[in-house]
């Protein structure tokens, strides 16, 4: 999983987060050219008002991106608004901070592994895709996610010609994998909330989102499969097969 802090905080424009290429997953989309902040003209004007403030500056950063990796080569797009704050380190003057608004190609903010289906990787590509600009629709393609994962594990989204909601797909899904379920039901509430429309708190998508990489990985990833050959060959082994 990315770093926190890069996905919750601010940053100065010559502290700009670098982020893992989302094509070869080898190099980081680091800027390319100048880094300079804009201030856009509608900023500028209300700074010549006389109730203006400082903390009604408008700043904007948009930034080309490409990939360390020079057998890739990516190229992306980074733009990030902020303003300005006094320096609280040595307390004088202001400095610049901004935070991300859009990011593409957006980085993974966990690793997926590699036999994850295909419908529920879309899903998960989708709330990386957003989450820098909307933390509910972020969560609602995790919510998304989810359901795919279920029609993985064969629970139907739909009965006689009928739709099946999540919770109750939960509860038949409860019948063959209660620990699964469990944890599916304790993400609920937060990637519901997408859906409703309700603010959520970055810390807690981000559990959501750190949880569930671990789950995926503990499901999908081919070296746990491997394991599991491995050890029943040491079985079979030891007794004679």
């Amino acid at each position: 999983m990315l770093k926190r802090h890069s996905l919750k905080y601010g940053f100065g424009p010559n502290n700009i987060p670098q982020f893992q290429c989302p094509l070869c997953h080898a190099g980081v989309l680091r800027p390319s050219g100048e880094t300079k902040p804009y201030e856009p003209p509608f900023s500028r004007a209300i700074q010549k008002e006389s109730w203006s403030h400082w903390d009604d500056i408008q700043l904007r950063l948009c930034l080309i991106l490409t990939c360390s990796n020079s057998s890739c080569g990516e190229q992306g797009t980074l733009r990030a608004e902020g303003g300005i704050e006094p320096n609280y380190d040595d307390g004088h003057g202001f400095e610049e901070w901004f935070t991300i608004s859009s990011i593409s190609p957006a980085p993974y903010i966990i690793s997926l592994p590699a036999g994850l289906p295909d419908a529920v990787k879309r899903e998960l590509l989708d709330s990386f895709d957003v989450f820098w600009r909307q933390k509910g629709l972020s969560a609602n393609s995790l919510r998304n996610s989810i359901e795919a994962l279920l029609t993985h594990f064969g629970i139907p989204d739909e009965v006689d010609g009928k739709w099946v909601s999540l919770g109750n797909r939960l509860l038949t899904y409860a019948e063959t994998e209660p620990k699964h379920a469990e944890f599916f039901q304790l993400l609920k509430p937060i990637i519901n909330s997408g859906s409703h429309g309700e603010e959520i708190q970055t810390d807690m998508l981000l559990d959501v989102f750190e949880a569930l990489e671990i789950f995926l990985h503990n499901v999908f990833d081919d070296r746990a499969k491997r394991f599991e050959v491995l050890t029943q060959r040491l079985r079979d082994t030891s007794k004679g097969k």
